[in-house]
C-alpha cells in the first residue's frame, strides 16, 4: 500500500501539506499490495513446501441488493442517523482495512493520524462508490488454512 499519492484526496498530500505527517516518514514508507489469484496462491504454498493447505476459499465481499439493504438499516440504527448504501459499505470496508493494516500504519506514522486517515479513506471510498458502477466491481478476499508440513 503506497500511502503517497497526487490527487487531492491523497491522505499524505493533504497530510503533508497540515504538517502532520514528517516528509520522511511518508517517502520512506511503501508497502506493495498484490492480490493473487487463488491458483497462484496454492501454487506459492506448494512451492515452498513449508504448508499443507487444509482449506482455501474465494469470498466476493460485493453485497447483494439484501445485505446492501440490512447494512443500510444496520448502520442508521447503530448510529441513529440515517446512512446511504454507499456510506454503510465504505464502513464497512474501511473498518476491515484498518483491522488489517492499522497496527503497521501507527508503528510508522503514529497513532495521532489514524483517525483522520481512516475518516478521509470512508470518504474515498463513498465517492468512488457514488462515481462508478460499484453494482459491477467486485472486491474478493480469499481464506487459507495451512498446516506446517513435518519435516523429519
Amino acid at each position: 500500500m503506497k500511502i503517497k499519492g497526487d490527487g487531492d484526496s491523497s491522505y499524505a498530500k493533504n497530510s503533508s501539506t497540515q504538517g502532520r505527517v514528517e516528509k520522511e516518514k511518508l517517502d520512506s514508507f511503501n508497502r506493495p499490495m498484490y492480490g493473487p489469484s487463488v491458483d497462484e496462491l496454492k501454487q506459492l504454498v506448494q512451492e515452498s513446501q513449508l504448508f499443507d493447505i487444509i482449506d482455501i476459499r474465494a469470498f466476493d465481499l460485493t453485497f447483494d441488493p439484501i445485505d446492501k439493504l440490512e447494512l443500510e438499516e444496520s448502520a442508521t440504527a447503530t448510529t441513529g442517523r440515517p446512512y446511504s448504501v454507499h456510506e454503510a459499505i465504505d464502513n464497512n470496508h474501511t473498518t476491515t482495512l484498518r483491522a488489517v493494516t492499522e497496527t503497521l500504519l501507527a508503528s510508522h506514522f503514529g497513532e495521532s493520524i489514524m483517525d483522520d486517515l481512516f475518516t478521509l479513506f470512508a470518504c474515498n471510498v463513498t465517492r468512488h462508490l457514488e462515481s462508478c458502477a460499484w453494482e459491477e466491481s467486485s472486491i474478493m478476499a480469499i481464506s487459507v488454512s495451512l498446516d506446517t508440513k513435518v519435516r523429519g
